[in-house]
């Protein structure tokens, strides 16, 4: 009588942890209200899923600040920092004279962040990357600008710090 005791209660914990891991994650921002945010282009493959936002009435074309969040599936095994410097090379592709300035960073946090800036001559942008238990998480706001100054800097920090994900 024990044995099948024994098998149905292993049998619940892997279908728990199953169902567990394949609750969707995801990050939150609270992209600024006044601002009107939107959402104006949003892709999504078995890899990843990329979302662009958008001020207002602004476009592509003329856009003055974009906001671009991506969720990188099945990556719970590479590392933030490799990402990041994967990321921060396609940027170094376009733009060669781009620096790269961690801001701050939380290792030990349940899901660990990373705040940094990628400033270039035509663009610049503040980052976000976080670590979820299925997925990395990689956002960023821009501006066409060769410097973030401090006071924007200071704002999406803020934003971002504030950001929230189901990775618990």
């Amino acid at each position: 009588m024990k044995k099948p005791f024994a098998i149905a209660a292993i049998l619940m914990m892997v279908f728990a942890n199953s169902y567990a891991q394949s609750k969707p994650e995801f990050v939150k921002i609270n992209w600024p209200k006044a601002e009107k945010w939107h959402i104006a282009d949003q892709k999504k493959s078995d890899a990843q899923t990329m979302v662009e936002l958008l001020k207002g009435n602004e476009t592509f074309d003329n856009f003055t600040e974009l906001g671009t969040t991506y969720s990188f599936r099945s990556t719970m095994y590479i590392p933030v920092k490799d990402k990041i410097e994967e990321l921060y090379e396609r940027v170094r592709k376009i733009a060669p004279t781009a620096k790269k300035t961690m801001i701050e960073q939380d290792e030990k946090a349940g899901c660990p962040w990373y705040l940094y800036k990628i400033e270039s001559p035509t663009e610049s942008q503040v980052w976000f990357a976080v670590q979820g238990k299925t997925e990395l998480h990689v956002s960023f706001w821009a501006i066409r600008a060769a410097e973030v100054k401090s006071d924007l800097q200071d704002k999406w920090v803020k934003i971002f710090k504030s950001a929230t994900i189901n990775c618990k």
